[in-house]
């Protein structure tokens, strides 16, 4: 009863290990395929990851090559403006001098003309009219005294053109100063609206690019689902 029961045991314990032999191969091989499988999704996923790390890459350089191009576009525009902006005040500033220059012989001639011919006359009184020492003293006070106007008139004047001309530098370092901003600022708007549209075509054209990887990576994983 016991070797009977024995031998059933052994049968039994053969065909197990029958069974054994045939389910272990299939299993075995599905895991392998499985993995396989995950190894060729995560090589795409890789590859996919690569790929849009490289587009990055470009674009973070075009945009740098762009910006670098930009500023130095940006710094010619600026020292051509600035040239022109000189220019353009130093003239005003020449034809402001001038016409306080001229300002200043005009008054200085109207002056000489006027006094000039009071002192001349005074002056030949003395020289061809018999006057007493009273009168001669007289008229050699109205001569001093013409001549001292004349030269306190025309140092007023002066000192009055002098502050004016000091006006005249201030305004000029003001106006050129606030130009020169305009133009700065103006170009930097200009540059930085030029950088922007750029970074927007850039970036656009990069969406693309990582949207066909994308549709490239869930064709492939798809595929191989199969």
């Amino acid at each position: 009863m016991k070797k009977s029961r024995l031998a059933v045991f052994f049968v039994v314990l053969l065909a197990l290990l029958g069974c054994a032999v045939l389910v272990i191969p299939q299993w075995i091989n599905k895991e392998a395929a499985v993995q396989e499988e995950g190894e060729t999704n995560s090589e795409a996923t890789v590859e996919f990851q690569q790929e849009a790390a490289e587009l990055m890459v470009q674009f973070e350089s075009n945009l740098e090559t762009h910006h670098k191009r930009l500023q130095a576009d940006g710094e010619r525009a600026y020292q051509e403006r600035y040239n022109e902006i000189v220019l353009e005040e130093n003239e005003k500033l020449a034809l402001g001098e001038q016409a306080l220059k001229d300002e200043g012989q005009e008054y200085a001639k109207q002056l000489q003309d006027e006094y000039g011919i009071k002192i001349l006359n005074r002056q030949l009184q003395l020289a061809i009219v018999s006057l007493s020492e009273e009168e001669q003293a007289a008229k050699i006070a109205e001569i001093e005294f013409f001549q001292s106007e004349l030269e306190r008139l025309k140092e007023e004047r002066e000192a009055e053109l002098q502050d004016r001309l000091t006006a005249l530098y201030q305004e000029y370092e003001e106006s050129l100063d606030a130009t020169l901003l305009s133009a700065q600022a103006e170009i930097e708007a200009s540059l930085e609206q030029d950088y922007l549209n750029y970074k927007m075509e850039l970036q656009t054209a990069l969406d693309e690019e990582i949207a066909l990887l994308e549709g490239k990576l869930r064709r492939s994983l798809a595929n191989r689902g199969y």
